[in-house]
């Protein structure tokens, strides 16, 4: 896809853009410098897991033994690195869904 972006030569749209996953954010005119640093805020409390994810994505074709080994290694790593704070997001998520199962069985 990258590829097929690059050569094209047509020149895209921020909303198209991101409409291919390749823009993260949109923001308005004028709120560019805003929307960097509430999305570095947001990222930086997430980064632990969206780096193991990043890492373990690149891995998403077939999986050869040594690759499998990696993306455990990339999770381990990242699980080893949790802090109070996260460790108490994914019980709040964890008990959101459980209460959602309870709802709709």
């Amino acid at each position: 896809a990258a590829e097929r972006l690059i050569l094209s030569g047509k020149v895209y749209t921020a909303t198209e853009l991101y409409k291919m996953g390749v823009v993260d954010e949109l923001a308005v005119d004028g709120a560019g410098k805003q929307a960097v640093y509430e999305y570095l805020k947001k990222e930086d409390r997430s980064r632990n897991g969206r780096q193991a994810f990043r890492l373990a994505k690149n891995c998403r074709n077939a999986v050869t033994y040594e690759e499998l080994q990696n993306i455990a290694v990339i999770w381990v790593d990242a699980a080893l690195r949790l802090r109070r704070k996260d460790l108490r997001m994914m019980e709040r998520l964890v008990n959101r869904q459980s209460s959602r199962s309870h709802i709709n069985p």
